[in-house]
């Protein structure tokens, strides 16, 4: 449906003398991206509305965007697969976010925010097949995001120093596990290629 549009939208510019011929393809790609963008953004505020969880998933979502810039992660093959899945974990993380006790918050936050840096230093970054990485950007990436793990780490434990913060802790501690989860997933679905490619 998404790509559809996109494919329509490129094609009204072209008729209008907007774009180019030649240009259709690429504006039909990156209206596809838009599109795709502000589903899912609409889809997030549905859902933090429906669950009175909108400040934190606004935190998961911005905690799970930063780091996976520089880690890399799972891809779903279509754009319903990939709505599906983010509509899934929202539900997931505002649930916890709504229901999770108060004296969980800190062994989450410490559990999952050690998985994350151990995944992070061990494997980042994770280069999907479609999108090669030179040696250059591995590097720069690598070292990004180690230094963006620990910071956000920092910030975790400085959030778990306080009462009135350890929730939002938690909800930043659950964004980056489920940013290195993705990562782990891309490793996991590519398998054996993943692994020759590195060696």
């Amino acid at each position: 449906m998404i790509a559809k549009l996109a494919k329509s939208t490129a094609h009204f510019f072209y008729e209008k003398n907007i774009v180019k011929k030649e240009d259709e393809e690429v504006y039909a790609y990156g209206m596809e991206l838009l599109y795709s963008s502000i589903f899912n953004i609409l889809l997030a505020v549905v859902i933090s509305a429906a669950t009175n969880t909108f400040l934190p998933i606004t935190i998961f979502i911005v905690t799970f965007i930063i780091l996976r810039q520089y880690i890399g992660g799972y891809h779903a093959e279509t754009h319903f697969g990939c709505i599906s899945i983010f509509a899934v974990v929202l539900i997931i993380f505002s649930l916890l976010a709504k229901y999770t006790p108060v004296n969980f918050e800190i062994p989450i936050s410490i559990i999952i925010t050690s998985i994350s840096v151990l995944l992070v230093i061990l494997f980042a970054p994770v280069e999907h097949p479609n999108k090669p990485l030179s040696n250059n950007d591995k590097i720069r990436l690598r070292k990004n995001s180690i230094l963006c793990i620990f910071i956000i780490s920092i910030i975790i434990i400085s959030m778990n120093t306080f009462a009135i913060t350890r929730r939002y802790g938690m909800y930043i501690s659950i964004g980056i596990f489920v940013s290195s989860m993705a990562m782990l997933c891309e490793i996991l679905k590519e398998g054996k290629d993943y692994l020759k490619n590195e060696n």
